[in-house]
This record gives C-alpha cells, sequence and structure tokens, in this order.
C-alpha cells in the first residue's frame, strides 16, 4: 500500500508571522481533514496535537488557513477549481 502524501497546513496570522505543520493522514482522512476548515468558523479556534504539547490559535488571530496539496475532492461549501489571478 502507498503512504499518502503529507498534507501541509499553513496558517496566516494577522500579525504577519505565520505557523506550518505537516500531517500524515490516512487515505480515507484526507477529504475529512480538509473539512476541518471549516470548524474553525463555528468553534472559533484551531488546535493542532504536536508531540510534546497542543497549540489552540484563537480564530480572532487567523487572517487565512491554506492547505496543500488541496484536496482531489474540494468539501461542500467550497468553491472548487478556481484560479487566483491577483
Amino acid at each position: 500500500m502507498v503512504k499518502p502524501e503529507p498534507i501541509t497546513m499553513r496558517i496566516n496570522l494577522i500579525d504577519g508571522s505565520t505557523r506550518v505543520f505537516e500531517f500524515d493522514p490516512d487515505s480515507e482522512d484526507r477529504l475529512a481533514f480538509s473539512g476541518r476548515a471549516g470548524e474553525v468558523l463555528v468553534e472559533r479556534r484551531i488546535a493542532v496535537q504536536l508531540e510534546d504539547r497542543m497549540i489552540v490559535i484563537p480564530a480572532e488571530r487567523i487572517d487565512s488557513i491554506e492547505f496543500f496539496p488541496g484536496p482531489e475532492v474540494a468539501p461542500e461549501g467550497v468553491f472548487a477549481n478556481a484560479r487566483e489571478i491577483r
């Protein structure tokens, strides 16, 4: 079985700093993983469990969140097949 490609999550904060995390999700979990981004809006925070600690970032501090590579199928509510032109 081929190991799925890791997912990188880049969190751009409103103070201009950036936090970058890498995950090794199961292949079945890739779509669910990308769908978690929407949960930030509901829960008003993003939490990341690391080997030695957990990081919680309040949504008020987040400017944007990027995931790459993107999922093969976009989760519900996501504009798919877009191109950034500016």
